[in-house]
């Protein structure tokens, strides 16, 4: 029972400090957004960056944060579907990116809106992936003997 406690609170610390970077990278590296808008908080960009692999982490953070979330609200069991629920999300939001403004058109418009202002990005797929990989290395991490 210790183990299983100790696993959740490595899984809630990781996706806590995830949830954390992320709203710092919302609040200082990019302008307004619908997320900070929702918060009530203005955004201003403190630290601009060109860099697409940057550009990426929300994404990496977002996946990583929210399969482990899902994990620990599952009681530490399915952890493949824990993971494959927000990289199919992740994907699809991605992927609606590539519409065309006039096929976007059948979607409501909340996903219309995201589709057509959204830029797809390979580094996002790849961050996608990869924070499933980060998600599985922290699962398969058996604290009685790592930590």
């Amino acid at each position: 029972m210790q183990c299983f406690e100790k696993r959740k609170r490595v899984a809630l610390r990781w996706a806590g400090g995830a949830l954390l970077l992320g709203l710092l990278y919302y609040l200082f590296m990019r302008e307004n957004t619908l997320f900070l808008g929702w918060l009530g908080i203005r955004g201003e960009v403190i630290w601009h960056t060109s860099s697409d692999l940057l550009s990426a982490l929300p994404t990496f953070l977002h996946v990583l944060a929210f399969s482990l979330l899902t994990w620990v609200l599952l009681n530490l069991e399915y952890p493949l579907f824990s993971t494959l629920v927000w990289v199919g999300i992740n994907l699809l939001f991605e992927l609606l990116q590539l519409l065309p403004a006039k096929e976007a058109g059948v979607l409501p418009p909340f996903l219309y809106r995201y589709a057509v202002n959204g830029t797809f990005s390979g580094l996002d797929v790849a961050a996608i992936f990869f924070a499933s990989m980060v998600y599985f290395s922290i699962v398969n991490t058996h604290p009685e003997k790592d930590l």
